[in-house]
């Protein structure tokens, strides 16, 4: 039922940059209010599927990905925290964009979610951590660590 919707987001984000704001928001909404609580992992399935070689050669579609997952994870912390595994892979990826972004949402779910959870929440700041060196770190990540320590 809801694979043509999932792909149209998924294709939305590839040719429409400016929507994944507004994708974002019918997301959580659909989550949230219309009772679809799959809806954010299959989605983040989808774009994870995305193969790497298309997002170092789609710089549009990549960023509007980026956009949309940074958003979400903003908007709905602990519906994006299980699909964590699937945007892992993209930290030893080509796309600096995608890797900035998972790192956005890592800084997301710690300051949101895990801040009672000590254990995993260390687990997830020395990623972050490792990666603080990377050139091209994003405010947002720098933003987070600061808070954390």
């Amino acid at each position: 039922m809801l694979y043509p919707f999932r792909l149209k987001i998924v294709q939305s984000l590839r040719h429409f940059e400016h929507l994944s704001s507004a994708l974002a928001e019918a997301v959580e909404m659909l989550s949230t209010q219309f009772n679809c609580p799959t809806l954010v992992m299959e989605v983040v399935r989808d774009i994870s599927q995305v193969p790497p070689q298309e997002l170092q050669r789609d710089t549009s579609g990549t960023r509007a990905y980026a956009a949309f997952l940074t958003d979400l994870a903003e908007r709905l912390p602990e519906k994006v925290r299980p699909c964590l595994s699937l945007l892992m892979q993209h930290l030893d990826g080509e796309s600096s964009t995608m890797r900035k972004a998972v790192l956005a949402i890592l800084g997301e779910i710690v300051l949101r979610v895990l801040n009672g959870e000590q254990v995993r929440a260390n687990q997830l700041q020395n990623v972050m951590r490792v990666r603080l060196c990377e050139k091209g770190t994003n405010s947002r990540l720098l933003f987070a660590i600061i808070i954390l320590l």
